[in-house]
């Protein structure tokens, strides 16, 4: 059940992606560019996506109101995007834990057309705790009624 409501999400995500396709298929008219570094940041949208949908699917498992789940996915979210400003203003550890946490740095990757490993584990790793954790959360449910 947790892995077909989120799998549903991605696919309509990844239909609305999909509404880009008249985009690529003018650029693919009208030039000449590598087909590579455009499906890298495809998969990085994919991926990325995958990832905060996954912690959404966890937050609505946590309150029975889908306007306080979506609210707090929107903050978490947000959260995890601004992360990466941490950095820029402080040099300890912590903030370059925090910084590392931010999903926009490990877009960058897959933004430039390049497939980093490192990239790719960690929003794979977000998605794999966003999925664990709701079932934990749905679980726990249904020991609490």
């Amino acid at each position: 059940m947790i892995i077909g409501k989120w799998l549903s999400a991605v696919i309509m995500y990844g239909l609305m992606l999909l509404s880009t396709v008249l985009d690529i298929l003018f650029l693919f008219r009208y030039g000449n560019p590598d087909w590579k570094p455009l499906a890298i940041g495809y998969l990085g949208l994919l991926l990325q996506a995958g990832g905060l949908i996954a912690i959404g699917t966890f937050i609505s498992t946590l309150t029975r109101n889908q306007i306080i789940a979506g609210a707090v996915t929107f903050g978490v979210c947000l959260m995890l995007w601004v992360l990466g400003w941490v950095s820029q203003y402080e040099n300890a550890v912590w903030a370059q834990v925090l910084s590392y946490m931010c999903v926009i740095t490990h877009f960058d990757s897959f933004a430039k057309g390049v497939l980093d490993t490192k990239d790719a584990i960690f929003d794979v790793t977000v998605i794999f705790l966003g999925l664990f954790f709701t079932a934990r959360s749905m679980e726990s449910m249904r020991w609490r009624s």
